[in-house]
């Protein structure tokens, strides 16, 4: 799946449990702009790490957190980087869909 973040947008905590086979980690890439990634609990009202995304990182979650909530916080600006894909992030995300 590809998500594609402009300035302002975010991606609400949610869990990716529309697979058949949870066994499968998600594994998420990050391209662009940085973006602030949240990674809850297994309930939404559970407290929220934060985690810097920078171009090209990696974030892999599988097992016991396979649905735990995550989500992207509201994406700004990179002022130290003004060419940093026209101002957008893409976020592709790995799971076994079958």
């Amino acid at each position: 799946m590809i998500n594609r973040y402009e300035i302002g947008t975010k991606m609400s905590l949610h869990q990716d449990k529309d697979e058949q086979d949870m066994s499968q980690p998600i594994v998420s890439v990050s391209l662009g702009l940085p973006a602030v990634f949240m990674f809850g609990g297994e309930r939404r009202q559970d407290p929220v790490q934060r985690f810097p995304l920078l171009q090209g990182d990696v974030v892999v979650w599988g097992g016991r957190s396979r649905l735990n909530f995550h989500g992207v916080m509201p994406l700004k600006a990179d002022l130290n980087e003004p060419n940093a894909q026209v101002g957008v992030r893409y976020n592709l995300t790995f799971r076994k869909a079958c």
